[in-house]
């Protein structure tokens, strides 16, 4: 159980944990916060109650959308009270589960306007929100119950005129007095008798799952709003900003956009060709790259992901475009024969200024002539594995895949090229 709740002003935050002990409870969501929060904790549920919309962009329909098929929550996305009632009613055709009178009223249009789940509040000193004015479904739910002799329709309408950032009890029982209706009770508070409904009865709600979306239901508008605004670290840095400071400051950031537009144009290449991947592929990409990056245990991936803000979903994609570049890159050799991309590399060597340094490196070798001289006769990974030993490489592919994508076309040609640096070694005398 890990409950994700987005409340603070019409419950507090002591209120949800007196209800789910296991909550994480966050504050008013505003948009972005859902995509950010939901990659980061992976929650198994996730209640929207409170949400910001004046003076920041509100929640957006999509981010519900992607919660109802992320993993970890299967649909268990619920919405009451107050922004959670609209945004229930809007997704509850793809699987949100809405609760409450609110809920009802904006789900069968009862009420269409958005205002009348507003209120005002300021943050106190503490932290906590605290609530200003009244929200007009209050005003609704409190005629209802009161039944008055004057026409409730006329008294909520000289409600309704009060605009809601002024709204108070005063003013609105002051206008109602006018009218000839003195009041001197409280208000019913449905928002909150919803968002406490829904604590405390969520379990026996049904849950149908994502209904009729899927994938290519997260549009490139919402895409592209993913991976801008996005937010990860302790301090919640958007993604863009980190995009930006990149640009800015990182003296090799040309290069570093070259190669991540090359890696889509690559990617996009594989759509074209339909070069897909399996399970097995994926999970052998994951097992090189923890290699790689000296990844030994569960425990250390764990820490990699939380120190790269990847997500488990995240990480998988990444390996299967992993996979599928790979496959990519072989079909380019196999059409090209052995090593001849010698030239693509060099070129890249030289556009990274990177050339120089391989050939001083390589120039000090006291190269073997290519007579053949007789040798031990030594298994081919084993050679592998020592020359990867004394070069501090890592290795997790078999001598066939380690020859297909370091470009030697055959395990031929990489046993050849061994070859000479074994013979370096036995000149030498190692």
């Amino acid at each position: 159980m890990k409950p994700l709740v987005y409340a603070g002003i019409t419950v507090s935050e002591k209120e949800v944990l007196e209800l789910i002990p296991e909550a994480i409870v966050k504050p008013p969501a505003k948009q972005s916060d859902i995509i950010s929060d939901v990659i980061e904790l992976d929650p198994t549920h996730l209640f929207l109650i409170d949400g910001r919309f004046h003076q920041v962009l509100p929640v957006w329909p999509k981010e519900l959308v992607y919660a109802l098929m992320h993993p970890s929550l299967e649909g268990r996305v619920y919405g009451a009270s107050s922004m959670g009632a609209i945004r229930a009613a809007d997704v509850a055709a793809h699987g949100m589960i809405g609760y409450g009178r609110i809920f009802r009223w904006y789900y069968e249009s009862v009420i269409t306007d958005d205002s009348e789940v507003a209120v005002a509040y300021y943050v106190a000193k503490d932290g906590s929100c605290v609530q200003s004015t009244v929200a007009l479904v209050d005003v609704r739910a409190t005629l209802e119950a009161l039944e008055p002799a004057i026409d409730p329709e006329l008294l909520f309408l000289e409600a309704k005129r009060i605009h809601w950032t002024r709204r108070t009890k005063q003013t609105v029982l002051s206008k109602w007095k006018k009218l000839g209706f003195e009041f001197d009770g409280s208000f019913v508070e449905q928002k909150k008798i919803d968002a406490i409904g829904l604590l405390t009865n969520y379990k026996d709600l049904p849950v149908t799952g994502p209904i009729g979306v899927g994938p290519e239901t997260l549009t490139h508008l919402f895409m592209a709003q993913f991976e801008r605004e996005r937010r990860v670290g302790e301090k919640k840095i958007g993604l863009e900003e980190i995009d930006a400071h990149v640009s800015l400051t990182n003296p090799y950031g040309r290069r570093i956009f070259e190669d991540a537009n090359n890696r889509s144009l690559a990617l996009i290449l594989c759509d074209h060709m339909q070069i897909g991947c399996t399970p097995d592929e994926r999970d052998y990409e994951l097992a090189e790259f923890c290699t790689l990056n000296r990844i030994s245990d569960v425990e250390s991936l764990s820490k990699w992901k939380t120190d790269n803000a990847c997500s488990s979903a995240e990480l998988e994609i990444l390996m299967v475009q992993r996979a599928r570049l790979k496959k990519l890159h072989r079909s380019l050799r196999t059409s090209r024969q052995t090593r001849y991309a010698t030239a693509d590399v060099l070129s890249y060597l030289r556009s990274c200024d990177r050339l120089a340094p391989f050939i001083n490196q390589v120039s000090v070798i006291d190269w073997p002539e290519d007579e053949q001289i007789e040798s031990d006769d030594v298994a081919l990974w084993k050679m592998l594995e020592q020359q990867a030993a004394s070069r501090n490489i890592p290795l997790v592919a078999n001598e066939e895949a380690f020859a297909l994508d370091l470009g030697f076309g055959d395990t031929t040609n990489l046993r050849s090229a061994l070859e000479k640096y074994r013979r370096l070694d036995l000149r030498s005398g190692s």
